[in-house]
């Protein structure tokens, strides 16, 4: 019986630097049986420790993984960590995450659009607990300041106009105010396609 010669760790590497066919194939199988034969010999070492009395009851070895040899790194806060959780309950969104509906006012600029009714009808679907107010001639923080008062939590306000050499009647910009004392958010808008305008897709689920 020929015995293979044992290839040490660093051999295992590529054999594309040999150039004989014959001789490349022959190392090549030399890696793949040591391999092999170390596979099998680490199989045989752990079912001799699993039968072994006196490593049976060893603790199993903790692989190593990004977490466990990751160093303590005190800027790092647990989700537990008391500053945090403090921050979550000041938090004043927490509530729409533990199941309160918001409630919003949806306006927009006089007069408006076919097309930005259209947008408002989809954002009356779209939002829980929202409700349409023509805008008239009041002024922002007039309708803020009312909103608030009665217990809105949003005011979305669309407006419409010639943007990007968008038609007059489309609607250009959204904004969004958290009520009672923001912050503000202001959205541009182009080229808005509402569901039944969609090709593929835009179907109402439930």
């Amino acid at each position: 019986m020929v015995k293979t010669k044992p290839i040490a760790e660093g051999d295992l590497s590529s054999t594309k630097h040999i150039a004989n066919r014959v001789k490349r194939q022959e190392v090549y199988q030399r890696i793949k049986k040591g391999k092999k034969d170390v596979k099998k010999a680490k199989k045989e070492q752990r079912k001799k420790d699993a039968e072994d009395p006196e490593k049976k009851d060893k603790p199993k070895a903790v692989p190593k993984t990004l977490d466990n040899m990751r160093e303590e790194d005190e800027t790092i806060l647990l989700s537990e960590d008391e500053e945090v959780m403090n921050d979550e309950d000041e938090d004043e969104f927490a509530k729409y995450f533990d199941g309160e509906t918001p409630k919003t006012i949806i306006t927009s600029a006089n007069k408006p659009s076919k097309k930005v009714i259209e947008l408002i009808k989809a954002l009356l679907q779209l939002f829980p607990g929202s409700y349409y107010y023509e805008r008239r001639n009041f002024d922002i923080k007039d309708i803020a300041k009312w909103a608030g008062e009665r217990g809105f939590t949003n005011l979305v306000i669309l407006g419409q106009g010639l943007q990007l050499g968008g038609h007059k009647k489309n609607p250009c910009e959204l904004l969004l105010i958290h009520l009672p004392e923001g912050p503000s958010l202001h959205f541009r808008l182009t080229s808005v396609q509402l569901s039944d305008e969609i090709k593929v897709g835009g179907v109402k689920a439930g």
